[in-house]
């Protein structure tokens, strides 16, 4: 089987072995049919090619007269055509608040794969940056760049894709090109509302990217920014719907309202460039809320106390039973904008201390914190918990009234160590890490069925990858499941986006085993969790001792000892990458054992979301689809060629046809099972059963078996075993004579030969 070379050169040099010259008086070789004469002892020589396929042969005339057989065919295909041009470029900027910009454009076409080239530069600049290179037909460029800093705001962005297929063949002609602006939105920092008056400040641009001084293409003062006000409601659409108010300010990212107390108020705001001719405006940006009316919120007038027996002395003070209020069951907590908890000696003022929690802290989330700090022994502590209700958003503002008083024995004589061996639940990833993204893939094909997730138990809290002895939990009794999708934020959710799925109360259970795994279903239904190909699923697993509360804390890195992880949906296989192959006998001479050299190749493919993990190759009985020949498993995606070598040919392969399948597979662990299949047969080899001389031509008269299906053999003359090992000197027609075959021959066919 010949193989295919690809180039966008002119002109090819071209070589072959070298063999006996002795007898040979003229050389040509043809390219596509044209003959070049050339000298028969030059080891390399210069062929012109065209445009397309080019097909190599050579030619010998011996000194008798004969011509030798055409070589082996060289097939050399030239592309010096670029991709056609990209059409179609699409640039905008984003219709929401994080000012990013995004390209789609339609396919360049070549005979060879394209990847495109993405060009941008400032619209008074006079060269493009390459910023990155792509396979898809689509480009996201995000507002926060890699590199830390940000683009500018109200930039004109210039941007050029340049189609190049892997050859290299590209014209600048052929590139897209496009323009926008970005449109980052300010952002509300502070919305409050004091005396009759909503004060709300802003910052624009974003200045969180400290690594890039200058954010914005407009000074400052050539800025305005338009303020609108709601009342009672947000509209859905607020940036078209008429506001209660509206204002703007040029060049100050502060305004104040004056209104009546009592009502809910919401504030967005967007920037509008001065400079530019059309007016041209950011986004709106994300809306912020303030409630001028009286906290409506009840008091923690119940608090539960309990000594720990930790390596350090300590006191859990848990608030659980406060939200079992009536109050809670039609109202949500997110009307608590933090808790604080204030602790001192009992008739020793004095020594007041203060901790506060926000919503997204595990302290707010289990409703419990375990206080370690400068504790003394035998001492007695009285514990307040005032809950602040969201009425403005910077700060929320106390409002109920205090708490009752709750105190506690502080007994150090009591201590066992408890709470130090309690395991902490890790997520053990069945999925794989595609290394060059760095995210983890899952497969989820079937939305009837249930995704299995795994864990095992830490050994101890500051050993985070010791798995635990099986069964040995020591004090866990609760494992929480919870899920977020990734709309709605950039970067890790925080805790207000997870959803409760899963709740395992190990007293419940007939058998240990299954606290270590659990089923998650549904998870594509649009209502659910919006989860699309591509995109992003958020799980965490918490575990919980006999007091209710999660014994990571006070590790700074409980996020990761909960087992936070994000997995990105694939359901889709990679491409056929179209399989050839070609097989040579081997050189392993072991008697009796038919052996031969297995040459494959195919097409690299590319994998659009989680990327091409590795190659398979599984070889089959045409017949028996179910019996496996071979199996090569773990070839590298980047390769594009294997060779099985020694591959032995038992005898039922040349009675039955086999199968070859090349599987690719990607990292959410999709395999492409219908790749196209190659069939090949094997024959069963002839056997020379007697040679003779014939007296009269000098030539040798052969006697061979017949085999099936076969319409040609092929005889090879040497004077020592060894010639056949040298695969230069086999292939060489001057040794080598075809015997055509006819369908009339006998089991047992005699032939003279030509030498």
């Amino acid at each position: 089987m010949n193989n295919k070379f690809y180039t966008n050169k002119t002109k090819a040099k071209i070589s072959w072995p070298t063999f006996d010259i002795t007898d040979v008086v003229e050389m040509y070789v043809y390219v596509n049919g044209d003959s070049q004469r050339v000298d028969p002892s030059a080891k390399r020589f210069d062929v012109t090619l065209s445009e397309g396929d080019n097909q190599i042969t050579a030619k010998a005339l011996f000194a008798n007269g004969v011509w030798s057989p055409h070589s082996n065919r060289l097939n050399l295909f030239k592309d010096a055509t670029p991709p056609s041009p990209v059409l179609n470029l699409t640039v905008q900027n984003d219709s929401s608040f994080t000012g990013n910009i995004s390209l789609n454009w339609s396919a360049s076409q070549d005979l060879l794969p394209v990847v495109y080239l993405v060009f941008r530069k400032e619209k008074s600049a006079v060269n493009y940056k390459p910023i990155d290179t792509t396979r898809a037909t689509h480009f996201f460029d995000p507002y926060r760049q890699a590199d830390g800093t940000v683009l500018k705001a109200f930039q004109d962005y210039e941007y050029k894709i340049l189609p190049q297929d892997t050859l290299g063949n590209s014209a600048e002609q052929n590139a897209g090109m496009g323009s926008t602006y970005c449109n980052i939105a300010p952002t509300i920092q502070k919305f409050s509302f004091s005396m009759d008056t909503l004060s709300v400040f802003w910052q624009f641009p974003d200045t969180s990217a400290a690594l890039d001084p200058v954010r914005s293409a407009v000074p400052l003062d050539s800025v305005r920014f338009d303020v609108k006000l709601f009342k009672d409601r947000l509209p859905q659409d607020f940036s078209d719907a008429p506001p209660y108010r509206v204002d703007y300010v040029v060049g100050k990212t502060h305004f104040k309202f004056s209104v009546e107390a009592g009502p809910k108020y919401y504030a967005v705001v967007q920037a509008v460039n001065l400079l530019s001719a059309n007016l041209d405006k950011s986004a709106w940006s994300l809306p912020r809320f303030s409630d001028t009316g009286l906290s409506i919120i009840p008091a923690v007038d119940s608090l539960l106390t309990q000594a720990q027996p930790l390596d350090t002395t300590g006191i859990f003070v848990s608030w659980e039973r406060y939200w079992h209020d009536p109050f809670w069951t039609v109202n949500g907590k997110e009307m608590v904008g933090k808790v604080r908890v204030i602790r001192w000696k009992v008739n020793e003022p004095q020594t007041k201390t203060e901790r506060e929690f926000l919503p997204s802290s595990p302290e707010f989330i289990q409703s419990g914190w375990m206080d370690r700090e400068q504790l003394e022994d035998n001492a007695k502590y009285v514990y307040q918990v005032i809950p602040f209700e969201i009425k403005v958003n910077d700060p929320p503002r106390l409002l109920p009234a205090g708490n009752n008083e709750a105190y506690s024995l502080n007994d150090t004589s009591v201590v066992i160590n408890y709470i130090d061996r309690v395991f902490i639940p890790k997520l053990n990833h069945l999925f794989a890490k595609n290394p060059a993204t760095g995210k983890k893939y899952f497969s989820y094909p079937d939305p009837t069925d249930s995704l299995r997730l795994e864990w095992f138990w830490l050994y101890k809290k500051n050993d985070r990858e010791t798995p635990a002895v099986k069964g040995d939990f020591r004090g866990a009794e609760r494992i929480k499941l919870f899920v977020a999708n990734n709309s709605g934020f950039e970067n890790l959710p925080n805790y207000k986006k997870f959803s409760q799925i899963v709740e395992i109360n190990r007293k419940d259970l007939a058998d240990d085993s299954l606290f270590y795994f659990s089923y998650v279903s549904d998870l594509t239904n649009q209502r659910t969790f919006n989860l699309y190909e591509g995109k992003s699923l958020f799980l965490k697993i918490m575990g919980f001792d006999q007091w209710g509360h999660d014994p990571s804390y006070p590790s700074s890195a409980s996020a990761e000892l909960d087992g936070i992880t994000e997995m990105v949906l694939d359901n889709t296989p990679p491409p056929d990458p179209g399989l050839s192959f070609f097989v040579k006998s081997s050189t392993d001479t072991t008697a009796g054992v038919s052996l031969v050299d297995i040459h494959f190749n195919w097409s690299p493919v590319v994998d659009n979301i989680s990327g091409l993990r590795k190659y398979s190759i599984l070889v089959t009985q045409k017949d028996h689809p179910d019996s496996v020949v071979l199996e090569i498993g773990n070839i590298s995606p980047n390769d594009i060629t294997f060779t099985e070598v020694n591959f032995e040919i038992k005898d039922e392969y040349f009675e039955h046809p086999l199968l070859f399948k090349i599987l690719p597979k990607d990292y959410a662990g999709n395999v492409n099972l219908d790749t196209k299949p190659v069939e090949f047969s094997f024959f069963n080899p002839p056997i020379i059963t007697a040679i003779k001389r014939d007296t009269v031509t000098n030539n040798l008269a052969i006697k061979w078996t017949k085999v099936t299906s076969a319409d040609k053999y092929l005889f090879v003359f040497a004077n020592q075993k060894s010639y056949f090992l040298d695969e230069q000197l086999r292939d060489n027609p001057g040794n080598r004579e075809e015997v055509v075959a006819v369908a009339t021959d006998p089991d047992t066919i005699i032939k003279t030969l030509n030498k």
